[in-house]
């Protein structure tokens, strides 16, 4: 138990110090096309328990967003200790499916980060090291998440959503996603 704990601890430390490296030194490279694609869009989000309709939620947008001619990939965090109480639709990966250094042991883990998205939406309202590590490692051309003043260098474009300090619902939710596609949408990015 304390050695899970340590390793955990170091993991997270490691993660962060190569986060905050890969985002100072932008090694990722800017995929730019010259042929005008349709947006291929990446979803990242941690599954909540306190909010178990999320990812029916997060299906419709797919679907509404597939409707509209636009490919669509998505991939869902689950916690060590988090069983989900529903099925989850997408593909999924755990903790222990990255090593200390940041290499991934999972194919869609793998394929999911170095997937030349145009939007890459990180779903969640809080900090998370590891999905911070995936965001900053991502090839997305665009990456867009929460506002949080320690978070701006992973994001090309932040949100903030005024009613995030609510308890989260699926209708808040559902609001929300609405919210960030509707602005996308208008600045055209």
């Amino acid at each position: 138990m304390i050695l899970t704990s340590l390793q955990h601890t170091i993991k997270t430390k490691v993660l962060t110090a190569y986060t905050k490296h890969l985002v100072r030194k932008s090694k990722k490279k800017q995929l730019r096309d010259k042929a005008h694609r349709t947006p291929h869009i990446g979803l990242l989000y941690t599954y909540n328990p306190a909010i178990p309709e999320q990812s029916e939620v997060i299906t419709q947008a797919v679907n509404k967003l597939q409707a509209a001619q636009q490919p669509v990939h998505v991939l869902c965090y689950l916690s060590e200790k988090i069983i989900p109480s529903i099925p989850i639709p997408f593909d999924t990966f755990t903790p222990q499916q990255i090593n200390l250094l940041g290499k991934a042991s999972h194919q869609p883990l793998n394929a999911f980060v170095y997937t030349p998205f145009t939007h890459l939406y990180h779903l969640d309202t809080t900090s998370n090291t590891i999905l911070d590590y995936i965001i900053a490692k991502s090839v997305a051309k665009h990456k867009i998440g929460h506002y949080q003043a320690a978070r701006a260098p992973l994001f090309d474009i932040m949100f903030k959503d005024v009613s995030s300090a609510e308890v989260p619902t699926a209708a808040s939710f559902s609001s929300m996603l609405d919210k960030m596609f509707h602005y996308i949408h208008m600045l055209k990015v």
